[in-house]
């Protein structure tokens, strides 16, 4: 799987977790915190379009996900004033948070695919490079006698 893909998975992951929390309330946490999984979301969502902001989403997921699971993990949440997380949502940030650092930070080292196909097609055989006997007087540049083989 490569960062765009994370990218798009993750965006629907925090879109079903802003809407389950906020409209079916699964998850008792603050509407600050619904309306944060809603913009984590909509910017994976953004960042499947393009393989460099996808790179850039896992990292400050990453980032994000760490900083609110040692919040929950510490207690910090709530010394904050915020409601104290929900172990449901301590463990999505945990995991969603690591796999942002692995895809964040292991697609940086990797090269990505060409967008474009053009790199699969065979050279321009008019531009070719050839041995210097097939260029050469009666080669293939040659044309006043016919084919350089015949």
């Amino acid at each position: 799987m490569s960062a765009p893909s994370f990218a798009l998975i993750a965006g629907i992951a925090y879109l079903v977790a802003g809407a389950a929390g906020l409209l079916l309330g699964l998850v008792p946490v603050s509407f600050v915190h619904h309306a944060a999984h809603f913009a984590l979301g909509l910017w994976g969502l953004a960042a499947w379009t393009g393989a460099a902001g996808a790179v850039s989403y896992a990292r400050w997921l990453a980032a994000i996900g760490a900083a609110f699971a040692l919040f929950g993990l510490t207690g910090l949440d709530s010394a904050l004033g915020m409601l104290p997380f929900d172990s449901r949502d301590l463990w999505g940030h945990i995991a969603l948070g690591a796999f942002g650092a692995y895809f964040g930070f292991r697609t940086g080292a990797l090269p990505e695919a060409h967008a474009e196909r053009r790199h699969l097609l065979p050279p321009d055989r008019r531009r070719a490079a050839r041995p210097v006997s097939l260029e050469r007087r009666r080669g293939a540049a040659d044309r006043r006698f016919g084919s350089a083989f015949g």
